[in-house]
């Protein structure tokens, strides 16, 4: 029911870090990137703190999940490349998105082709072309 965020990999140890998160009580994990908002403020967008790397500027389709407080979240997807439809949006835009809804913490997920939102059992966006297909999913019940 809260999110937090682990953005800075430089200090992790990998033989321990799953220990380190059970001692922690972590119980789900996602590793995506990059952050673009924390504590209702938005994160500098540079090559620093990417965990994925990603063109910040360039408009594509995007996916990203924010907490707006505890088991209060916040889903956009934004769809592109699709001529006369949607050019997508920059990084930068999509974070103050994130901001306008009042987010507390928030992150960029995956994009591109695999931007697609499922409603009971229905993609209900117009994913761009082609689309690939998605290994990782967020679901809600």
């Amino acid at each position: 029911g809260d999110f937090s965020l682990h953005y800075d990999r430089s200090k992790d140890n990998p033989s321990s870090l799953a220990a380190d998160l059970i001692a922690k009580n972590v119980r789900q994990t996602i590793e995506f990137g990059p952050a673009l908002v924390e504590n209702g403020q938005a994160l500098p967008l540079d090559n620093k703190t990417h965990v994925i790397s990603t063109r910040s500027t360039q408009l594509e389709p995007r996916t990203g999940i924010g907490q707006i407080g505890k088991l209060h979240y916040v889903i956009l997807l934004v769809e592109g490349r699709r001529d006369g439809y949607s050019d997508g949006i920059s990084l930068q835009g999509f974070q103050e998105l994130f901001l306008k809804y009042g987010a507390q913490t928030a992150i960029n997920l995956d994009g591109g082709g695999s931007a697609k939102l499922y409603f009971y059992n229905q993609v209900i966006n117009r994913p761009s072309s082609p689309t690939r297909e998605v290994s990782d999913a967020l679901i809600f019940k």
